[in-house]
């Protein structure tokens, strides 16, 4: 029986299936000078890598892209010829490639055997030529980042709990060897820098993609920067954005991570679509002042804070201001959300905290005034503690509905909240530190950022990774895991013995007078704004 016939016979008709056209065969690659030897009786195409690709690196202006994998090799790929593999390095490495760096068309690789290669196109033009100038050799430990200045002139690698930063003595030509030398070594980290972004201008905050590797900053000139980062690989900048005509203070990823939000001092609210770059709309008068801050409440809302008390909050659902909340006398510095009970908790410079209710719109209580200005607020102990970093470096302790009594006094600027007993903070000196509530201690100095003040901490959406930003211009990511190694255990009755608060999330029936002499401004119970109907429209 033919093929036709037993076609027929099932009740098909082949007629009926689209036909698909044979690719014509490339014998090209069955020449044997096409394929390298990776094991014994065992080849492979030289294009290809013979283990898993364990990172991409891309050159923009050569048009070049790199991929590096755990066969101890490297290759390079041009982008304008149709992805065309024109060079492969092999096993010059004695263990498997993390990272490659690149600019002028002199690469850098990185490796587990603690060595950096540079290596250099030959004038030549053989496009298979790629020879070796100089091998870096100071590192005692697996090189886990490497990152260049924009001049290409010096060049920064992590190894370990060491940065070196290293400079060239020769003047960059061609056909010399590159002689390296380390102009400085930076041993203060207390952890593992898996990654290290030099972001090039100040950062002011930063936040994690709630299901992926994604992590983006915003910065002083308005920018918006997206990286993608992964375990000992390079950060690769997927987007940058000219978000704002002022600096990008506030930002933060809604809509599950499809959108970011960003505020900044020109009054201005914009969601960014991740994917494409493109703005998906713009709010340019959504405060009365510069936008300071904005935290998730839920998955359909949002609440953004401004230099004078105001906190507003944003329904993504209804696409609307919801709420306007006249709070406090100066900038909001900082929020947290009980979703438990509805409450928005809000820190100003005024030196206050404030609980707003939002099921009834209106601020609930207000705390007494304190001397410092407070720019950071999180929640403990299952709602029963609330604990503020200021402006002098004081931790303070509040108990939920007893705000006229605090306690505590570290060096302290910013909290994270690790769990229900321990934060993890950033200083003015540039330390981040494990912090336990109740008993009241620091455990221990766990990593530090720069000698400038930590000016944003966060997780990543695993809990894998925590990300630090600073003055000094750049973003680390750090080994969580490897940060809280030797950390004290918490005692599971540590905090029965020790805190005796009542559980109760109860707060006080009326607000506070202020116990200074400033005017307080009128609080709002919810007011809209007509020109704000259509900002999550498209979203």
């Amino acid at each position: 029986m033919s093929a036709g016939e037993l076609n027929t016979v099932r009740g098909l008709d082949s007629s009926n299936f689209p036909q698909i056209e044979k690719s014509p065969i490339d014998f090209n690659c069955l020449s044997a000078k096409n394929y390298v030897k990776i094991r014994r009786h065992n080849y492979n195409l030289w294009i290809q890598h013979a283990d898993v690709v364990s990172g991409l690196a891309v050159d923009g202006d050569r048009g070049e892209l790199y991929s590096f994998s755990w066969d101890k090799s490297f290759k390079t790929w041009k982008t304008s010829s149709g992805m065309a593999c024109i060079d492969s390095i092999g096993s010059d490495h004695s263990d498997v490639v993390n990272v490659v760096a690149s600019f002028g068309g002199t690469v850098y690789t990185g490796s587990a055997d603690g060595k950096i290669k540079v290596w250099r196109a030959s004038a030549s033009n053989d496009r298979r030529k790629r020879s070796l100038k100089t091998t870096l050799l100071k590192h005692d430990s697996s090189v886990n980042a490497l990152a260049l200045t924009p001049d290409g002139a010096g060049l920064a690698s992590s190894g370990g709990r060491v940065i070196l930063v290293w400079e060239r003595r020769d003047d960059g030509g061609d056909d010399e060897e590159m002689d390296f030398f380390v102009a400085c070594c930076l041993k203060g980290h207390k952890g593992a820098v898996l990654s290290l972004i030099d972001l090039e201008k100040l950062p002011f905050d930063l936040d994690f993609h709630p299901s992926t590797n994604l992590v983006a900053a915003g910065l002083i000139t308005g920018h918006l920067l997206l990286y993608r980062y992964e375990a000992e690989a390079t950060p690769q900048r997927l987007l940058e954005v000219n978000a704002h005509t002022e600096s990008c203070r506030a930002l933060r990823f809604v809509n599950e991570g499809r959108a970011i939000v960003t505020g900044s001092p020109d009054f201005s609210i914009l969601a960014t679509d991740v994917e494409t770059g493109a703005p998906i709309s713009r709010l340019d008068n959504s405060h009365e002042s510069a936008v300071n801050r904005i935290v998730n409440l839920t998955e359909s809302t949002i609440a953004s804070g401004d230099d004078e008390g105001c906190i507003k909050v944003w329904d993504t659902r209804q696409r609307t201001c919801c709420n306007t909340l006249h709070v406090h006398e100066e900038y909001i510095s900082d929020m947290t959300f009980a979703s438990d009970s509805m409450k928005l908790i809000g820190t100003s410079g005024d030196g206050t905290l404030s609980v707003c209710n939002l099921r009834s719109n209106k601020v609930q209580t207000r705390s007494e005034f304190s001397e410092d200005e407070l720019l950071s607020v999180v929640i403990m102990k299952n709602g029963r503690k609330v604990v503020c970093g200021t402006q002098s470096g004081t931790l303070l302790l509040y108990s939920w509905g007893f705000f006229k009594d605090c306690s505590l006094s570290y060096e302290i600027i910013l909290n994270l909240k690790l769990d229900e007993e321990r934060l993890i903070t950033g200083s003015e000196n540039g330390i981040i530190s494990l912090v336990g509530i109740l008993p009241n201690r620091i455990i221990q100095p766990i990593a530090e950022h720069s000698e400038y003040p930590v000016e944003r901490l966060a997780f990543s959406h695993d809990k894998k990774f925590l990300g630090s930003i600073s003055h000094d211009q750049t973003l680390k990511l750090w080994d969580l895991d490897e940060l809280l190694q030797g950390s004290e255990t918490i005692m599971a009755n540590r905090s029965a013995a020790s805190d005796s608060d009542s559980d109760g999330m109860d707060v006080d029936a009326s607000i506070p007078k202020p116990s200074k002499g400033t005017k307080r401004k009128n609080i709002g119970k919810g007011s809209k704004l007509d020109n704000s109907t259509n900002f999550f429209a498209e979203m």
